[in-house]
């Protein structure tokens, strides 16, 4: 009932009153919820529930990875209402990627959430939060999976703008998972050209890890014409000593049309 009170088709006062029930009823729920998400079980627990159903004698037994499955598709149910207490896992690094995941649950109401987890003290969690935002563009916008509204500087309520912008900063990170996520994210979004085509060429000259600048290349090559102006730097690839830095190069030249002309 409440979750169908989010609709945007509801008047705004049951919008933010079903927002309010679901939060409240998340946070009663959080306690087990946070227990089976830590939940393990010992070698020998797993091994006596393997042999049980062998036997075909499981006796309700459920392995934590089960129970953890099941207490996850019980608590996204409360949608937005889910948001405050998932975005409090991110200080437990056993827990932060696990809760990046499980805000792209709340589909277009974890963008803002997840563009504030870029500025996250852990790495681990700037770069799942570049993924998902990743992830929650290419669906809700890209391939246009939910009804969007148009407003200046999104891309119907997406925040491109600031997501871009977060995101582009993720660029000048030491650690090359987070670089290589980030450009990926650049790459699918494919938006605001005029900053993020400098900004993915500048870290391509500076870049050592053949991974990233496979991924810098990928994402460049996504912009098509309107990354003319990194030919030069993805030319220089094509000398790379690895050869799937290569091959991503010279596809992106010829996405972007300057292949053929050497």
């Amino acid at each position: 009932m409440w979750v169908a009170d989010l609709d945007a088709k509801k008047a705004g006062n049951v919008r933010e009153r079903a927002k309010i029930v679901l939060t409240e009823a998340a946070r009663a729920a959080a306690p087990s919820f946070i227990q089976a998400l830590r939940a393990k079980d010992s070698d020998s627990k797993l091994s006596l529930i393997g042999l049980a159903r062998k036997q075909g004698m499981a006796f309700g037994f459920r392995t934590a990875d089960e129970r953890r499955g099941e207490a996850v598709a019980k608590f996204v149910r409360f949608n937005v209402g889910a948001i405050p207490v998932v975005t409090n896992l991110f200080d437990d690094p056993a827990l932060a990627g696990m809760a990046i995941n499980l805000l792209f649950g709340s589909r277009l109401a974890s963008a803002d959430p997840l563009i504030r987890a870029l500025d996250h003290t852990n790495a681990s969690v700037r770069m799942q939060a570049a993924l998902g935002l990743d992830a929650l563009y290419v669906n809700c916008v890209r391939f246009n999976n939910y009804k969007l509204l148009q407003a200046p500087g999104w891309s119907g309520n997406f925040p491109t703008n600031a997501a871009v912008a977060a995101i582009v900063k993720l660029l000048k990170e030491e650690s090359p998972d987070t670089r290589g996520a980030a450009a990926y994210a650049l790459g699918d979004m494919r938006e605001q050209p005029e900053s993020v085509i400098p900004a993915l060429t500048e870290c391509l000259a500076v870049t050592n890890e053949s991974e990233v600048r496979q991924a810098l290349a990928v994402a460049l090559g996504k912009y098509g014409r309107r990354a003319i102006a990194a030919v030069s730097a993805l030319k220089q690839l094509m000398d790379d000593s690895d050869p799937a830095v290569r091959t991503a190069a010279e596809h992106a030249l010829k996405r972007i049309g300057a292949r053929e002309r050497g």
